[in-house]
């Protein structure tokens, strides 16, 4: 039964990472983003490309652990890999920490807005919007702190190989 219940939820679930993913990139244009420190430290078309595709990756890794109430440790592992990566990759580009976070932030304040509760019901919140926010805000506390995290170790490793030089 889960199964089947899978396979009916990924066209619905594929368009709502669409539209989150468009909602993202109407944010970043409005906002002007272009000059942040975490974007323009992903400044070749291969990188961001890269990075879009990890974000799509984590936003349609986020929408299916919400909507599951088993098989969660997997998808949340993986939405920490990815959390893990991108840490490793601002510290290594120099990215400060604060800024990486506000990165994830945009990002993540992006989704939230994206799945709003009570689009369904016109603004209504009820008990399943609550379990859903709660279970959304869960999954991006754990990727946040994998990234940050992964940041600190990256950047723990750099001191460590450059005390090692002098």
């Amino acid at each position: 039964m889960e199964g089947a219940q899978g396979t009916a939820l990924v066209p619905a679930q594929s368009a709502l990472v669409q539209s989150a993913v468009g909602y993202a990139r109407q944010e970043m244009a409005e906002q002007g983003i272009h000059g942040e420190p975490w974007h323009a430290a992903f400044s070749g078309p291969a990188d961001r490309r890269e990075m879009a595709e990890m974000g799509r990756s984590l936003f349609a890794l986020a929408l299916r652990y919400m909507t599951r109430t088993q098989g969660r440790e997997r998808l949340l592992k993986e939405g920490q890999r990815i959390g893990q990566y991108y840490g490793e990759q601002c510290a290594e580009r120099g990215v400060p920490l604060v800024e990486t976070a506000r990165a994830f932030i945009f990002f993540r304040r992006s989704l939230m807005q994206a799945m709003g509760p009570g689009q369904a019901a016109m603004g209504r919140f009820d008990a399943e919007d609550a379990r859903i926010q709660r279970s959304l805000n869960h999954y991006l506390d754990e990727v946040l702190c994998a990234c940050l995290e992964s940041y600190e170790q990256h950047c723990r490793e750099m001191l460590n190989t450059r005390g090692g030089e002098e």
